[in-house]
C-alpha cells in the first residue's frame, strides 16, 4: 500500500489535496475539503482506476465461512448492524445532519465476473435533500444506464422528484 497526500488546515477548513493511493493493482486519486462550522459539510472527488471486487468478496466469504459464529449468512449484515427506524426501514435520517458535495468515479470494476466500466456518481446533499446530478455505468453485461434526479426529505417520508433515466442494452436476447 502506498499513500501520498498534502494536508492543509486552518480555522475554517481541512483540505486533503493531491491524494494518491495505490494498493494491489488499484490506484485512487482525489481531494477532499471539510468545512469546520456548526453544520458539518464536506466536498470530495475520488477517482479509482480499477478494482476487482470479486477478489475481496471471495476473501471475506472464506473468512466468514471459517470463523463466523453468528446465525447470519456469510456476507450478510447481522440484524443489529444497521439502526432501523420505527417503521422497520433503515434509518437514514443522519443524512439530514450534514451537507456534502460528492463526485466518485471508477474506470473499471469487476463484480461477479462482470466488467463494469465508467461507474460514476455526482451528487450534492444539502439540508436533507439529495440532488443526483448523475449516476451512471457502462458495459455491465452489455447494459448501461444514466440517471439523475432529486431525493427529498431523507429524514422522513422520502420522495423522489425530477427522475431521469436512460438505459442502453446491446441485446435483449
Amino acid at each position: 500500500v502506498f499513500i501520498r497526500s498534502k494536508f492543509i488546515m486552518n480555522r475554517a477548513e481541512v483540505k486533503i489535496i493531491n491524494y494518491d493511493m495505490s494498493f494491489d493493482s488499484s490506484k485512487i486519486t482525489g481531494a477532499a475539503v471539510f468545512a469546520l462550522r456548526k453544520r458539518p459539510s464536506f466536498g470530495m472527488r475520488i477517482v479509482l482506476d480499477q478494482i476487482n471486487l470479486d477478489a475481496y468478496l471471495r476473501k471475506k466469504a472464506s473468512i466468514n465461512r471459517g470463523t463466523n459464529k453468528s446465525k447470519s449468512s456469510p456476507g450478510k449484515l447481522d440484524s443489529g448492524a444497521q439502526k432501523k427506524s420505527r417503521h422497520g426501514k433503515y434509518d437514514i435520517s443522519f443524512l439530514g445532519s450534514f451537507d456534502a458535495n460528492i463526485n466518485l468515479s471508477a474506470k473499471k470494476v469487476i463484480f461477479h465476473d462482470q466488467r463494469i466500466q465508467n461507474l460514476s456518481f455526482d451528487g450534492m446533499l444539502h439540508n436533507g435533500k439529495l440532488k443526483i446530478r448523475g449516476l451512471s455505468f457502462e458495459n455491465f453485461a452489455g447494459f448501461g444506464i444514466f440517471g439523475s434526479g432529486t431525493v427529498n426529505n431523507l429524514s422522513g417520508n422520502i420522495v423522489a422528484d425530477d427522475v431521469y433515466v436512460v438505459a442502453r442494452a446491446e441485446s435483449l436476447d
